[in-house]
């Protein structure tokens, strides 16, 4: 191999290795394994009978949750929650947190009065909000984090 090969066989190593230095992140996963949680809402279970307990589990933005969520039947209001934080990892006055590796959890027991049909879990979400208020949205449903459910009379 002639000096010249060598020397461009030795730049192009170099460019590889240095590419590869700054993209190690992305290869490795670090970033997804690390990154920030995006703010969420699980419900479980999926399927309930009337009067069946449901347990929500919240990760939250940087800004928290608040302490009420609302249980909705296409769009329209059924009933609240009000303790949401009461087992939260994270309790600060009027709102709550997630931890890097806790959720929020609660439960709650829906109404037998409710008819079969999917319904959602919605927390208002504080980082959201302000990023959507930032961005010119200022309506009522900017912030709400949903997770949704089914009541069905023959679900067991």
């Amino acid at each position: 191999m002639d000096k010249n090969n060598k020397i461009l066989l030795g730049a192009i190593l170099l460019i590889f290795i240095t590419l590869l230095s700054f993209n190690l992140n992305t290869i490795t996963g670090d970033i997804t394994k690390e990154g920030k949680k995006v703010p969420s809402v699980t419900v479980s279970p999926k399927v309930v009978a009337p009067g069946d307990r449901v347990t929500a589990s919240v990760w939250t933005g940087a800004g928290g949750i608040s302490k009420k969520a609302c249980i909705y039947d296409h769009n329209t209001r059924v009933f609240c929650v009000n303790r949401v934080c009461s087992d939260s990892p994270v309790d600060r006055g009027y709102k709550c947190y997630s931890t890097d590796k806790e959720q929020i959890k609660f439960s709650f027991v829906p109404s037998t009065s409710l008819s079969d049909g999917v319904y959602s879990i919605c927390v208002w979400d504080y980082e959201l909000a302000d990023k959507k208020s930032d961005a010119g949205d200022s309506s009522q449903q900017r912030a709400y984090v949903c997770g949704d459910f089914t009541i069905m009379e023959n679900s067991q």
